[in-house]
């Protein structure tokens, strides 16, 4: 996919209660797809509107990636794999991205699975991670979160 904006910026970017949507083989790895976007936060080079802004569809593009595993966690005492191809199928929404020199690691919630709703973890190998999207169409959800709480 042709993206207008690339960013290696992990620190910068937010995938917290954003919803994967796909996982696509693209030339040279993997592309996860966040069908509707994810958050980039002001100290982002790429984000100069000095707010947290929201994207439009994006992907965090994975190079050299690979799927490595995924573990859905039924109960306490129930877990059943996660498979590749079960991305998308599944309603995943990111808890926690984190990136480490040759993997990502996500903690998601999974919603309607065929086990009802559950926790999940998923890996992925790969060896350079960029934040990709064309657009901003809103603020993040968080951008007036304090200044909301406190009335």
């Amino acid at each position: 996919m042709d993206w207008k904006y690339r960013s290696d910026d992990c620190k910068s970017v937010s995938l917290h209660d954003c919803d994967l949507t796909e996982c696509l083989s693209e030339g040279d790895g993997l592309s996860l797809i966040f069908e509707y976007g994810f958050d980039v936060c002001p100290e982002n080079p790429l984000n100069e509107t000095g707010r947290h802004k929201h994207t439009g569809k994006a992907a965090v593009a994975l190079k050299n990636g690979r799927f490595l595993r995924g573990t859905l966690y039924i109960s306490d005492k129930e877990e059943k794999p996660l498979r590749e191809e079960d991305i998308g199928a599944v309603e995943l929404e990111i808890l926690d991205f984190k990136r480490y020199p040759d993997s990502v690691f996500l903690a998601c919630d999974a919603w309607r699975t065929a086990y009802g709703d559950c926790y999940c973890q998923i890996e992925f190998a790969c060896s350079d991670v960029a934040f990709c999207w064309n657009e901003f169409t809103d603020d993040a959800w968080f951008q007036d979160y304090d200044k909301n709480l406190r009335g």
